[in-house]
């Protein structure tokens, strides 16, 4: 249907362009008006270390559900401390309030080591794709890893004060030695989780 594809593509260039003007990541103004819808699909695969080990391919993981607490229980199955993690891929979908929530959370999860992190937003470049954004993160969260630099937020304009004295690596790429990093994926209705990547030794 000729039709709907065009109403879409309408919907996604307005959404596009309003998100360019206006909204910039971790930023708190009240006239926010749209994010970035993209459409995308993504998959991880899961592979044994025995397999895995011999490609050069093997990361292990952990997960949890909940925000503060997500994180938490998955450094606890990962038998880390927050101070051991070196990276955080953001959530972050540039809406004011959301945004606000997920730095308070970092905060407080990684006290003082919390301005030590390098933090980025993919969705400040590619949008949210909503069901294959955690997917899509993970993937781009295990690149960090394996090239050893961070992704910028882009369109980083005024940060929100719950975000002053964090690197949310602003504008332009960073490297950076990544062995563990944290990403984030908070959804609709609670639906939270948080993944910890960390990069194998024997």
């Amino acid at each position: 249907m000729p039709w709907l594809w065009l109403i879409v593509g309408g919907v996604f260039e307005v959404g596009f362009t309003t998100s360019l003007r206006f909204v910039d990541g971790f930023r708190n103004v009240p006239w926010t008006i749209a994010f970035l819808i993209s459409v995308a699909i993504s998959m991880c695969l899961l592979e044994v270390a025995s397999r895995a080990i011999p490609m050069g391919t093997a990361y292990a993981v952990w997960g949890g559900i909940g925000a503060v607490g997500a994180a938490r229980r998955a450094l606890a199955k990962a038998g880390l401390q927050p101070a051991d993690v070196a990276h955080v891929n953001a959530h972050a979908t540039s809406t004011p309030e959301g945004d606000k929530a997920e730095l308070q959370a970092i905060r407080t999860i990684f006290g003082d080591h919390a301005e030590e992190l390098s933090i980025t937003a993919n969705k400040s470049m590619i949008g949210h794709s909503l069901g294959a954004a955690g997917a899509i993160e993970a993937i781009v969260t295990i690149l960090t890893m394996r090239e050893g630099c961070v992704p910028p937020t882009i369109n980083l304009q005024h940060v929100d004060p719950a975000g002053e004295g964090l690197d949310l690596t602003p504008h332009a790429a960073a490297r950076r030695d990544v062995p563990i990093a944290l990403s984030n994926s908070f959804g609709f209705g609670g639906q939270n989780t948080a993944l910890i990547f960390r990069r194998w030794t024997e």
